[in-house]
């Protein structure tokens, strides 16, 4: 005990800089599943699983505004139709299209069920909560 075990870990993650010497990574990628969980109480499973893809997520957000202000008519449509073509074809690019699917893979992976999915996170127990955890590590690797 206290010999730094968790230090080195958080090092070799990025999370902590070292006071001193290199931490060097080959090449490849890491993940790091901390003990705390950083899933949002108020989300359902599914939007946090979203949440692991911050730049298809922000894209599919978009895409819902924007069909929402054409729909109450708020602002130029041929603008926000041309931005809708743009963010489309990035959405297709980043592989938005499977999302859906690949968070159903792997949440069931887990152990979750399809009705999991539109339940609150803050109804899940601790163990839980690290599974929906580890199943965004999981994601962003897919």
């Amino acid at each position: 005990n206290g010999a730094g075990k968790t230090t080195l870990l958080k090092m070799i993650a990025g999370d902590e800089p070292s006071s001193g010497g290199q931490v060097i990574i080959s090449e490849g990628e890491l993940s790091y599943l901390h003990q705390e969980s950083d899933v949002q109480l108020d989300r359902t499973l599914n939007e946090e699983m979203w949440t692991a893809l911050p730049e298809v997520n922000g894209i599919r957000l978009r895409v819902d505004q924007i069909e929402d202000m054409l729909i109450l008519e708020e602002c130029d449509a041929e603008d926000l139709v041309s931005e809708l073509d743009a963010i489309h074809d990035r959405f297709k690019l980043l592989g938005g299209n499977g999302v859906d699917a690949s968070i159903a893979r792997v949440t069931t992976g887990l152990g979750f069920s399809t009705d999991d999915l539109r339940k609150p996170c803050g109804d899940f127990s601790g163990g839980w909560r690290m599974r929906i955890s580890l199943a965004k590590i999981l994601l962003r690797r897919e």
